[in-house]
């Protein structure tokens, strides 16, 4: 008999931790794998639309992995518990948000705003007190696997947001909309 062993080598970058929502780690300005490490709570970031976010991608080319961490609101206004928006005239690109199971109590949960070939899959974001997970003028965008419930408005994708899919995600018990 002859056996062959096939040796397969993965190699990972260890990425940047993310410990607190006001901790220099939160406001993403490179590409990056970020993992968040602990349980974040509130939005001290200011983004210069005027919003609140934990999380602040500024970039193109991050992942942000959650690991099974909440991510929630302590009453911040007008506030977004992962928002990737650089600007209009300067849209991001290639950007993943996953494996976060309770996004939860911002005004947004998730905003992609001027994003382009980008995923959101195996998330959960409940209790908004707008839109759980929303889209603006974002294209080629995936939503999967995810999990959006008791809010206003499910998952929306508005503003000229086009060539996206969402599949395999369940929006239940909203008082507006589920997907729109």
């Amino acid at each position: 008999a002859v056996f062959f062993f096939v040796l397969v080598s993965f190699t990972f970058a260890a990425g940047t931790n993310i410990p607190a929502c006001n901790d220099t780690a939160a406001v993403i300005n490179s590409p990056d794998l970020y993992v968040v490490d602990t349980d974040l709570v509130g939005a001290p970031n200011l983004h210069p639309s005027s919003f609140n976010a934990c999380i602040l991608i500024n970039s193109s080319d991050v992942i942000v992995v959650c690991q099974g961490f909440s991510i929630t609101d302590n009453g911040t206004s007008n506030s977004v518990g992962i928002l990737a928006y650089r600007s209009p005239s300067v849209r991001l690109s290639n950007i993943t948000v996953r494996n976060c199971p309770n996004v939860s109590g911002y005004k947004y949960n998730i905003a992609f705003d001027y994003v382009d070939n980008s995923v959101i899959t195996n998330v959960s974001a409940s209790n908004a007190t707008s839109d759980s997970i929303l889209l603006v003028s974002t294209t080629n965008t995936s939503v999967s696997y995810a999990n959006s419930s008791t809010s206003p408005n499910g998952i929306v994708l508005t503003f000229s947001s086009s060539n996206n899919s969402v599949s395999n995600s369940v929006a239940s018990n909203n008082s507006n909309s589920g997907i729109v």
